[in-house]
């Protein structure tokens, strides 16, 4: 809900908006009493909707928070009531108040619709149980899952690399894919019968900062931007910038690498095994908020002469056009590793993502894939 104030735009987000009434176009809303910035927009004749798209959960959590500087960094117009608009903003619906009514401890704000337009074709922000997402229609959820069968195809062209990584060094070997905005783990190789594994088949994890910088360091901006709207916390400038020099280091080393953490490594194991079992936005926001607590395990500088327990080594599996199709990570590495021999298992591991790559390229296409 935006309006303009003598001080300057007012915005507030609103979780429960609805229709009433087609003749008379009529809407309404249900602000919190103790709301000051509704107590502003009660100030002005006339307000504006703005419906959220699902790619603007970044604005979204600054209008939340009440980040007076949200106005000088995004693209808006005024309306014809002078009104602020979202240029982004999927609709707006410009209205006047009629009534405002006692519900409780929130008001019911009855509006006349006064105007309204579609800006662009898109699927609406939605949130739940503390969280963000997007309505999903059906023929894009079968999408989703033909994606996720030509990667397991792919996973499975990569078993012979991944049973050589693990019989000669060692190591678990697993293969994991970018779905949508998860990370769902295809395949998992034991170094030797009865070795814990990190994770189940079919696994899911959030594709939010620090994970997944595999699968967005390849990728275009508008992707990276997605990741980086996806933590479970808005992000300050500083760790924006950090984030983004993650993703420059994984591409210029052609690898990614992830620390030991002693002191919240159980909590964010069973906040993986949880997430994994059963979604919802509550888990995915708990293990999402361990997930900014790690940022500086992930991708740091190794520095000559110091040693390291490593979580993971991973690298990518890209296609003919530099795209990444799949990223392997080898778990269960010895302790205390050197810079240099953390470089040269990388380089292992990057030189059996090179030969995937080869048989891809090499390989039919998938029985769903289009002729």
């Amino acid at each position: 809900m935006t309006s303009s104030h003598a001080d300057g735009p007012v915005g507030m987000v609103v979780g429960s908006f609805t229709s009433v009434s087609l003749e008379p176009p009529l809407v309404a809303y249900f602000p919190k009493r103790t709301s000051k910035t509704f107590a502003l927009l009660g100030q002005s004749s006339t307000f504006a909707i703005n419906v959220l798209g699902s790619s603007q959960e970044t604005l979204c959590r600054r209008l939340s928070a009440k980040d007076e500087t949200v106005w000088g960094s995004v693209d808006w117009h005024l309306s014809s009531q002078g009104n602020p608009i979202f240029d982004d903003a999927v609709a707006w619906i410009e209205c006047e108040p009629v009534s405002v009514l006692d519900g409780g401890d929130h008001y019911i704000v009855l509006a006349r619709v006064i105007e309204l337009d579609i800006q662009r074709d898109d699927l609406p922000l939605l949130f739940f149980q503390g969280g963000y997402g997007r309505f999903a229609p059906l023929s894009i959820a079968a999408l989703v899952e033909d994606q996720l069968s030509a990667q397991v195809e792919l996973a499975e062209l990569a078993r012979p690399e991944m049973e050589r990584l693990a019989r000669e060094l060692g190591v678990e070997c697993v293969a994991q894919a970018a779905i949508g905005n998860e990370i769902v783990h295809l395949a998992t190789i034991l170094p030797r019968e009865g070795t814990t594994t990190p994770g189940p088949v079919g696994l899911r994890l959030p594709l939010a900062p620090p994970l997944g910088s595999l699968h967005v360091a390849w990728a275009p901006d508008h992707v990276r931007e997605s990741w980086l709207a996806h933590s479970g916390h808005t992000l300050t400038e500083t760790d924006r910038v950090r984030c983004l020099a993650l993703l420059e280091r994984v591409r210029a080393r052609g690898w990614s690498v992830a620390l030991r953490i002693p002191d919240i490594e159980q909590r964010v194991s069973e906040a993986r095994r949880s997430f994994g079992r059963r979604y919802t936005a509550a888990l995915e926001q708990k293990l999402l908020s361990l997930l900014g607590d790690v940022l500086d395990f992930y991708d740091g500088s190794l520095e000559p002469g110091r040693t390291y327990d490593v979580r993971f080594l991973g690298a990518p599996v890209l296609d003919d056009r530099g795209q990444v199709k799949l990223a392997i990570k080898m778990f269960d590495l010895p302790p205390s590793l050197t810079a240099d021999q953390i470089e040269h298992l990388a380089g292992r591991l990057v030189a059996a993502c090179r030969q995937v790559s080869v048989a891809a390229t090499q390989a039919p296409p998938h029985a769903g894939a289009p002729g």
